[in-house]
């Protein structure tokens, strides 16, 4: 078997085509729970068989799980410091993803993936093999990049995780949020609430919560309680990056979100 055999074969070109397909067109016109899962199941099998290739059958395992190590970090807080010193220096690519662990269900792929023997296809010309690498290597790096480029150029995202409780209904937040022209939309990369009492995923776009501080979007939640709503704001991008330490500035964020929602529900 040859290493191209790896790019050439009708599992990765297919998973491929579905990981552009997804990113480019699915996730904006149809943005769902499965879109998203399904991005990530395609992105497991074409990067797991685009490093194989580049590394060799030798190195399978190796490759395999390493995938696997850095999609669980990926998927998880601990690289948002990453995703954030990336952004605030390398500004012209902006990176973004959504902490939701229940992506990890999709590392399931990688097992038939490993043990699956890819079979170039008869009439794919070996040639191929260099324009199909580069897509690879564009898909790849274009999955994880924040689509919305305008905003992203020019903010920057910090991660916050605080929550809060306010008096009042879910309904009526937003109803409030709508009444201070704040745009509201549903998350489409969050796992949508299944029964009464699960938190409904939102990001705020286009607000300003202070003099110092406009926010570009805003991810929260909001979770309904006997005596009101729990807030939690996930992350912000402020259009301009404040006084202070990466610490501070999360901080603030954190108080003066609180402030201004405490306010927006009385």
């Amino acid at each position: 078997m040859k290493n191209s055999d790896y790019l050439l074969n009708r599992v990765f070109l297919l998973a491929l085509f579905w990981l552009l397909f997804n990113d480019f067109y699915l996730k904006e016109a149809f943005p769902s729970f499965l879109s998203g899962k399904l991005s990530d199941v395609a992105g497991l099998i074409v990067f797991s068989l685009f490093f194989t290739f580049l590394f060799g059958n030798r190195l399978k395992s190796l490759v395999f799980i390493t995938t696997a190590l850095l999609f669980s970090w990926w998927k998880s807080s601990l690289s948002t410091g990453f995703i954030e010193n990336w952004n605030a220096g390398i500004a012209f690519y902006p990176l973004q993803r959504t902490i939701d662990y229940t992506d990890l269900f999709c590392l399931i792929i990688l097992v038939p993936v490993y043990y699956y023997e890819p079979v170039k296809i008869r009439f794919v010309h070996q040639r191929i093999a260099v324009p199909v690498l580069l897509l690879g290597a564009f898909a790849i790096a274009a999955t994880s990049k924040a689509k919305n480029l305008q905003a992203y150029s020019s903010s920057t995202y910090y991660n916050v995780q605080k929550s809060f409780t306010l008096k009042m209904t879910h309904a009526a937040f937003l109803k409030e949020l709508s009444l201070s022209n704040i745009t509201v939309e549903k998350n489409p990369n969050a796992t949508p609430p299944s029964k009464p009492g699960d938190p409904h995923a939102y990001i705020l776009k286009n607000f300003t919560i202070s003099a110092n501080m406009v926010v570009e979007s805003m991810y929260i939640s909001v979770k309904e309680k006997r005596n009101g709503i729990k807030l939690t704001i996930h992350s912000a991008a402020l259009i301009e990056h404040p006084a202070g330490t990466t610490k501070e500035v999360r901080k603030t964020i954190a108080g003066q979100s609180k402030e201004y929602f405490s306010v927006t529900a009385d």
